[in-house]
Protein backbone atom coordinates (compact mmCIF):
# COMPACT_ATOMS: atom_id res chain seq x y z
CA UNK A 1 0.00 0.00 0.00
CA UNK A 2 1.10 3.55 -0.94
CA UNK A 3 1.84 5.12 2.54
CA UNK A 4 2.11 8.81 1.11
CA UNK A 5 -1.06 10.55 2.22
CA UNK A 6 -3.60 10.62 -0.34
CA UNK A 7 -5.88 13.57 0.80
CA UNK A 8 -9.12 14.42 -0.88
CA UNK A 9 -9.26 18.24 -1.74
CA UNK A 10 -11.19 19.02 1.70
CA UNK A 11 -7.66 17.79 3.59
CA UNK A 12 -5.39 19.21 1.30
CA UNK A 13 -6.93 22.70 1.39
CA UNK A 14 -7.33 22.97 5.17
CA UNK A 15 -4.26 20.91 5.57
CA UNK A 16 -2.03 23.57 3.65
CA UNK A 17 -3.17 26.43 5.46
CA UNK A 18 -2.59 25.02 9.04
CA UNK A 19 0.95 23.80 7.91
CA UNK A 20 1.89 27.09 6.61
CA UNK A 21 1.01 28.86 9.69
CA UNK A 22 2.44 26.12 11.82
CA UNK A 23 5.72 26.70 9.92
CA UNK A 24 5.72 30.30 9.93
CA UNK A 25 5.21 29.96 13.54
CA UNK A 26 7.53 27.70 14.57
CA UNK A 27 10.48 29.42 12.21
CA UNK A 28 9.72 32.91 14.05
CA UNK A 29 10.02 30.86 17.12
CA UNK A 30 13.20 29.52 16.09
CA UNK A 31 15.07 32.55 14.90
CA UNK A 32 14.50 33.68 18.45
CA UNK A 33 15.50 30.26 19.80
CA UNK A 34 18.86 31.19 18.41
CA UNK A 35 18.97 34.40 19.30
CA UNK A 36 18.11 33.74 23.09
CA UNK A 37 21.00 34.27 25.51
CA UNK A 38 22.22 30.50 26.39
CA UNK A 39 24.40 31.47 29.61
CA UNK A 40 21.22 29.95 31.57
CA UNK A 41 21.26 26.69 29.68
CA UNK A 42 25.07 25.85 29.39
CA UNK A 43 25.06 24.10 32.44
CA UNK A 44 22.58 21.40 31.29
CA UNK A 45 23.38 17.72 32.29
CA UNK A 46 23.38 17.76 28.48
CA UNK A 47 26.58 19.65 28.06
CA UNK A 48 28.57 18.46 31.39
CA UNK A 49 28.42 14.51 29.93
CA UNK A 50 29.80 14.83 26.35
CA UNK A 51 32.62 12.82 27.43
CA UNK A 52 29.96 10.31 27.75
CA UNK A 53 29.68 7.55 25.62
CA UNK A 54 26.11 6.79 26.10
CA UNK A 55 23.69 8.70 24.17
CA UNK A 56 21.99 11.24 25.71
CA UNK A 57 17.81 11.86 25.80
CA UNK A 58 15.54 13.95 27.54
CA UNK A 59 12.03 12.74 27.78
CA UNK A 60 9.62 15.61 27.43
CA UNK A 61 6.23 15.69 29.38
CA UNK A 62 4.15 18.19 31.38
CA UNK A 63 3.08 20.56 29.07
CA UNK A 64 0.42 23.57 28.97
CA UNK A 65 -2.89 21.86 29.09
CA UNK A 66 -5.63 19.73 31.16
CA UNK A 67 -3.32 16.48 29.83
CA UNK A 68 -0.41 17.25 31.37
CA UNK A 69 -0.84 14.97 34.33
CA UNK A 70 -1.60 11.89 31.90
CA UNK A 71 1.65 13.06 30.51
CA UNK A 72 3.82 12.65 33.55
CA UNK A 73 2.24 9.48 34.21
CA UNK A 74 3.87 8.54 30.80
CA UNK A 75 7.22 9.99 31.70
CA UNK A 76 7.42 8.53 34.96
CA UNK A 77 6.79 4.97 33.58
CA UNK A 78 8.97 5.30 30.41
CA UNK A 79 11.70 6.42 32.52
CA UNK A 80 11.22 3.02 33.89
CA UNK A 81 11.30 1.07 31.31
CA UNK A 82 14.44 2.83 30.11
CA UNK A 83 16.50 3.35 32.94
CA UNK A 84 18.61 -0.09 32.26
CA UNK A 85 21.68 2.22 31.87
CA UNK A 86 21.84 2.20 28.10
CA UNK A 87 20.97 5.61 27.94
CA UNK A 88 21.59 8.83 29.74
CA UNK A 89 18.41 10.21 30.81
CA UNK A 90 16.92 13.41 31.72
CA UNK A 91 13.38 14.40 32.40
CA UNK A 92 11.97 18.09 30.73
CA UNK A 93 9.01 18.71 32.82
CA UNK A 94 6.82 21.51 31.09
CA UNK A 95 4.96 23.80 33.65
CA UNK A 96 1.53 25.13 33.69
CA UNK A 97 3.68 28.72 34.31
CA UNK A 98 5.70 27.68 30.34
CA UNK A 99 8.77 27.23 32.71
CA UNK A 100 10.60 23.73 31.92
CA UNK A 101 12.02 21.40 35.02
CA UNK A 102 15.03 19.75 34.32
CA UNK A 103 15.85 16.66 36.30
CA UNK A 104 17.84 12.96 35.96
CA UNK A 105 15.39 10.37 35.46
CA UNK A 106 14.23 8.82 38.53
CA UNK A 107 16.59 11.24 40.80
CA UNK A 108 14.24 14.57 40.54
CA UNK A 109 16.25 16.14 43.15
CA UNK A 110 19.64 15.31 41.06
CA UNK A 111 20.77 18.06 38.60
CA UNK A 112 17.60 20.12 38.84
CA UNK A 113 17.51 23.29 37.17
CA UNK A 114 14.12 25.67 36.10
CA UNK A 115 14.64 27.04 32.46
CA UNK A 116 12.53 29.79 31.67
CA UNK A 117 10.47 28.39 29.13
CA UNK A 118 10.37 25.69 26.58
CA UNK A 119 12.43 27.48 23.99
CA UNK A 120 15.66 28.54 26.83
CA UNK A 121 15.49 24.71 27.09
CA UNK A 122 16.42 23.80 23.89
CA UNK A 123 18.37 27.05 23.16
CA UNK A 124 21.62 25.26 23.93
CA UNK A 125 20.36 21.34 23.35
CA UNK A 126 23.43 19.10 22.80
CA UNK A 127 22.00 15.58 23.75
CA UNK A 128 20.70 13.46 21.07
CA UNK A 129 17.57 13.84 21.03
CA UNK A 130 14.20 14.02 22.84
CA UNK A 131 11.76 11.26 23.26
CA UNK A 132 8.33 13.35 23.36
CA UNK A 133 5.82 12.57 25.82
CA UNK A 134 3.48 15.23 25.63
CA UNK A 135 -0.70 15.35 25.01
CA UNK A 136 -3.23 17.37 24.29
CA UNK A 137 -3.55 20.33 21.54
CA UNK A 138 -1.14 22.63 22.61
CA UNK A 139 1.39 20.47 22.94
CA UNK A 140 0.75 17.97 20.03
CA UNK A 141 -1.12 19.27 16.96
CA UNK A 142 2.31 19.94 15.14
CA UNK A 143 3.92 23.15 16.68
CA UNK A 144 6.51 21.57 19.16
CA UNK A 145 7.45 18.90 16.06
CA UNK A 146 7.94 21.85 13.99
CA UNK A 147 10.16 23.71 16.33
CA UNK A 148 12.49 20.41 16.82
CA UNK A 149 12.58 19.54 13.23
CA UNK A 150 13.30 23.58 12.05
CA UNK A 151 16.32 23.55 14.99
CA UNK A 152 17.45 19.81 14.10
CA UNK A 153 16.32 18.11 17.43
CA UNK A 154 15.36 14.69 16.25
CA UNK A 155 12.04 13.85 18.67
CA UNK A 156 10.57 10.02 18.96
CA UNK A 157 7.10 9.63 17.07
CA UNK A 158 5.23 11.58 14.69
CA UNK A 159 5.91 14.17 12.37
CA UNK A 160 4.31 17.72 12.20
CA UNK A 161 1.78 16.29 9.37
CA UNK A 162 0.78 13.37 11.04
CA UNK A 163 0.13 15.63 14.36
CA UNK A 164 -1.98 18.34 12.63
CA UNK A 165 -4.03 15.94 10.96
CA UNK A 166 -4.88 13.37 13.63
CA UNK A 167 -5.25 16.31 16.16
CA UNK A 168 -8.06 17.30 13.74
CA UNK A 169 -10.82 15.25 14.57
CA UNK A 170 -12.64 17.01 11.19
CA UNK A 171 -9.43 16.38 9.10
CA UNK A 172 -9.20 12.59 10.57
CA UNK A 173 -12.92 11.87 10.15
CA UNK A 174 -12.33 12.43 6.29
CA UNK A 175 -9.30 10.18 6.09
CA UNK A 176 -11.87 7.85 7.38
CA UNK A 177 -13.92 8.50 4.46
CA UNK A 178 -11.46 8.27 1.73
CA UNK A 179 -10.30 5.28 3.43
CA UNK A 180 -13.80 4.15 3.32
CA UNK A 181 -14.35 3.70 7.12
CA UNK A 182 -17.51 4.37 8.22
CA UNK A 183 -17.69 7.07 10.61
CA UNK A 184 -20.79 9.23 12.39
CA UNK A 185 -21.88 12.24 10.25
CA UNK A 186 -21.15 15.51 11.96
CA UNK A 187 -22.06 19.30 11.72
CA UNK A 188 -19.63 21.91 11.92
CA UNK A 189 -19.82 25.07 13.46
CA UNK A 190 -18.42 28.40 15.36
CA UNK A 191 -18.99 29.11 19.12
CA UNK A 192 -18.02 33.05 20.85
CA UNK A 193 -21.20 34.57 18.92
CA UNK A 194 -19.77 33.80 15.69
CA UNK A 195 -22.65 31.78 14.44
CA UNK A 196 -26.23 32.23 16.68
CA UNK A 197 -27.97 29.64 18.41
CA UNK A 198 -31.33 29.44 15.81
CA UNK A 199 -28.40 29.30 12.82
CA UNK A 200 -26.63 26.18 14.24
CA UNK A 201 -30.17 24.53 15.27
CA UNK A 202 -31.56 25.71 11.13
CA UNK A 203 -27.98 24.06 10.28
CA UNK A 204 -28.67 20.94 12.28
CA UNK A 205 -32.18 20.98 10.59
CA UNK A 206 -31.21 20.59 7.30
CA UNK A 207 -29.14 17.64 7.73
CA UNK A 208 -29.97 13.94 8.54
CA UNK A 209 -28.21 14.03 12.29
CA UNK A 210 -31.06 13.30 14.94
CA UNK A 211 -30.95 13.23 18.91
CA UNK A 212 -28.83 12.25 20.95
CA UNK A 213 -25.73 13.96 19.50
CA UNK A 214 -22.11 14.77 20.90
CA UNK A 215 -20.55 17.90 20.83
CA UNK A 216 -16.85 17.79 20.60
CA UNK A 217 -14.51 20.44 19.88
CA UNK A 218 -12.71 19.93 16.98
CA UNK A 219 -9.03 19.54 18.35
CA UNK A 220 -7.90 17.97 22.06
CA UNK A 221 -7.84 15.06 23.66
CA UNK A 222 -8.31 13.05 27.00
CA UNK A 223 -12.78 13.58 26.23
CA UNK A 224 -12.07 16.98 27.40
CA UNK A 225 -14.73 19.07 26.29
CA UNK A 226 -17.26 16.76 25.06
CA UNK A 227 -20.69 16.63 25.80
CA UNK A 228 -23.77 14.34 25.30
CA UNK A 229 -26.55 16.36 24.11
CA UNK A 230 -29.99 14.12 24.67
CA UNK A 231 -32.20 16.68 23.13
CA UNK A 232 -32.77 20.30 21.43
CA UNK A 233 -33.01 22.00 24.93
CA UNK A 234 -29.74 20.16 26.33
CA UNK A 235 -28.32 21.49 22.96
CA UNK A 236 -29.61 24.95 23.75
CA UNK A 237 -27.92 24.94 27.21
CA UNK A 238 -24.60 23.78 25.91
CA UNK A 239 -23.72 26.36 23.28
CA UNK A 240 -23.93 28.68 25.87
CA UNK A 241 -21.22 27.14 28.04
CA UNK A 242 -19.05 26.29 25.29
CA UNK A 243 -15.57 27.64 25.17
CA UNK A 244 -14.46 30.05 21.88
CA UNK A 245 -12.90 27.44 19.82
CA UNK A 246 -13.95 25.54 16.87
CA UNK A 247 -16.41 22.68 17.76
CA UNK A 248 -18.98 19.92 16.17
CA UNK A 249 -21.74 18.27 16.42
CA UNK A 250 -21.95 14.30 15.92
CA UNK A 251 -24.01 11.74 15.44
CA UNK A 252 -24.27 9.96 18.85
CA UNK A 253 -23.99 6.52 18.19
CA UNK A 254 -24.87 3.76 20.99
CA UNK A 255 -22.14 0.95 21.41
CA UNK A 256 -19.00 -0.56 22.93
CA UNK A 257 -15.70 1.79 22.54
CA UNK A 258 -12.89 -0.54 21.23
CA UNK A 259 -9.39 0.54 20.43
CA UNK A 260 -6.87 -0.72 17.95
CA UNK A 261 -3.13 0.39 18.19
CA UNK A 262 -0.61 -0.12 15.38
CA UNK A 263 3.42 0.62 15.62
CA UNK A 264 5.60 1.14 12.97
CA UNK A 265 8.53 3.40 12.31
CA UNK A 266 10.38 4.26 9.90
CA UNK A 267 13.49 2.17 10.67
CA UNK A 268 11.23 -0.63 11.62
CA UNK A 269 8.41 -0.58 9.00
CA UNK A 270 7.07 -3.89 10.04
CA UNK A 271 3.95 -3.10 11.51
CA UNK A 272 2.81 -4.47 14.93
CA UNK A 273 -0.91 -4.51 15.35
CA UNK A 274 -1.43 -4.70 19.07
CA UNK A 275 -4.64 -6.98 20.66
CA UNK A 276 -8.21 -5.29 19.95
CA UNK A 277 -9.05 -3.42 23.37
CA UNK A 278 -12.70 -2.95 24.65
CA UNK A 279 -12.82 -0.13 27.12
CA UNK A 280 -14.95 -0.99 29.77
CA UNK A 281 -16.73 1.85 32.00
CA UNK A 282 -20.15 2.93 33.78
CA UNK A 283 -21.85 5.95 32.46
CA UNK A 284 -22.86 7.17 29.02
CA UNK A 285 -19.81 7.28 27.02
CA UNK A 286 -16.04 7.78 28.01
CA UNK A 287 -15.64 11.20 29.12
CA UNK A 288 -12.67 13.36 30.89
CA UNK A 289 -13.80 12.59 34.34
CA UNK A 290 -13.72 8.60 33.84
CA UNK A 291 -10.37 8.81 32.34
CA UNK A 292 -8.95 11.30 34.98
CA UNK A 293 -10.28 8.89 37.70
CA UNK A 294 -8.97 5.52 35.67
CA UNK A 295 -12.70 4.16 36.90
CA UNK A 296 -12.68 2.26 33.43
CA UNK A 297 -10.96 -0.76 32.27
CA UNK A 298 -9.01 -1.69 29.25
CA UNK A 299 -10.11 -5.49 28.66
CA UNK A 300 -9.71 -8.23 25.71
CA UNK A 301 -12.95 -9.63 24.74
CA UNK A 302 -12.32 -12.88 23.33
CA UNK A 303 -15.99 -13.15 21.99
CA UNK A 304 -15.66 -10.68 18.93
CA UNK A 305 -16.08 -11.98 15.68
CA UNK A 306 -13.46 -12.59 13.75
CA UNK A 307 -14.31 -10.94 10.34
CA UNK A 308 -15.15 -7.65 12.66
CA UNK A 309 -12.00 -7.97 14.39
CA UNK A 310 -10.01 -8.37 11.37
CA UNK A 311 -12.14 -5.20 10.02
CA UNK A 312 -10.59 -3.04 12.56
CA UNK A 313 -7.39 -4.47 12.64
CA UNK A 314 -7.28 -3.85 8.74
CA UNK A 315 -8.75 -0.15 8.97
CA UNK A 316 -6.30 0.63 12.14
CA UNK A 317 -2.83 -0.16 9.96
CA UNK A 318 -4.69 1.73 6.74
CA UNK A 319 -5.27 4.77 9.07
CA UNK A 320 -1.61 4.39 10.60
CA UNK A 321 -0.02 4.37 7.16
CA UNK A 322 -2.32 6.54 5.16
CA UNK A 323 -1.17 9.96 7.38
CA UNK A 324 1.98 8.49 7.92
CA UNK A 325 2.46 7.85 11.40
CA UNK A 326 6.01 7.28 13.04
CA UNK A 327 5.73 5.14 16.11
CA UNK A 328 2.38 3.88 17.79
CA UNK A 329 -1.29 5.73 16.81
CA UNK A 330 -4.30 4.44 18.07
CA UNK A 331 -7.67 4.10 16.01
CA UNK A 332 -10.80 4.28 18.26
CA UNK A 333 -14.19 2.83 17.35
CA UNK A 334 -17.39 2.94 18.26
CA UNK A 335 -19.03 -0.93 17.66
CA UNK A 336 -23.10 -1.89 17.51
CA UNK A 337 -23.32 -5.40 17.05
CA UNK A 338 -21.30 -6.25 13.90
CA UNK A 339 -20.69 -2.62 12.61
CA UNK A 340 -17.75 -0.58 13.48
CA UNK A 341 -17.54 3.51 13.19
CA UNK A 342 -14.41 5.53 13.11
CA UNK A 343 -14.01 8.23 15.97
CA UNK A 344 -10.75 9.59 16.04
CA UNK A 345 -6.86 8.74 15.88
CA UNK A 346 -4.56 9.34 18.88
CA UNK A 347 -1.44 10.39 17.08
CA UNK A 348 0.13 10.31 20.83
CA UNK A 349 -1.18 7.59 23.32
CA UNK A 350 -0.60 7.36 27.08
CA UNK A 351 2.24 5.62 28.37
CA UNK A 352 1.15 5.27 31.36
CA UNK A 353 0.56 2.36 33.28
CA UNK A 354 -3.64 2.62 33.48
CA UNK A 355 -3.34 3.56 29.65
CA UNK A 356 -4.52 1.94 26.92
CA UNK A 357 -1.37 1.31 24.61
CA UNK A 358 0.65 -0.20 27.50
CA UNK A 359 -2.15 -2.53 28.78
CA UNK A 360 -1.83 -3.39 24.94
CA UNK A 361 1.43 -4.58 25.21
CA UNK A 362 1.27 -5.95 28.44
CA UNK A 363 -1.34 -8.45 27.17
CA UNK A 364 0.56 -9.54 24.07
CA UNK A 365 3.36 -10.35 26.40
CA UNK A 366 5.88 -7.56 24.72
CA UNK A 367 7.64 -5.05 26.20
CA UNK A 368 6.84 -1.72 26.19
CA UNK A 369 10.64 -0.45 26.84
CA UNK A 370 11.30 -2.63 23.69
CA UNK A 371 9.11 -0.36 21.16
CA UNK A 372 10.66 2.83 22.54
CA UNK A 373 14.04 1.10 22.03
CA UNK A 374 13.24 1.12 18.40
CA UNK A 375 11.47 4.52 18.43
CA UNK A 376 15.40 5.91 19.71
CA UNK A 377 16.88 3.91 17.61
CA UNK A 378 14.60 5.65 14.47
CA UNK A 379 15.62 8.69 15.94
CA UNK A 380 18.83 7.91 15.91
CA UNK A 381 19.32 6.93 12.28
CA UNK A 382 17.66 10.54 11.78
CA UNK A 383 20.32 12.40 13.43
CA UNK A 384 22.71 10.89 11.44
CA UNK A 385 21.65 11.08 8.65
Amino acid sequence: MNNKLKASPIIKNVLSQEISILILLCLLKTVNLHSINSDDCCSSPWNQHQENMKKILAILCGGLSEEAYLSRRSGELICSELNTGTYELFILDWQQDGTVIESQCNKPTLTARTHKSILHCFADFTGDGVINLLHAETENCGQIQGLLELADIPCTGNGLTPSVIGMDKILTKHCFRDLGIPTPGELHFQTGGKESFEAIITKLESTSLHYPLMAKPVKGGSSIGIHHIPDKDALMQCLGTLPEVPYFLEQFISGADYGVGVFATHSHPDPVILPIARIDFQGTFFDASIKYDDTYRVTFPTDTSPKLAAAMRKAALEVHQFIGFNGFSRCDFIVRDDDFFGLEVNTHPGMSSYSIIPNMVQHAGLSLGSFFTQMIDDLLNESRG
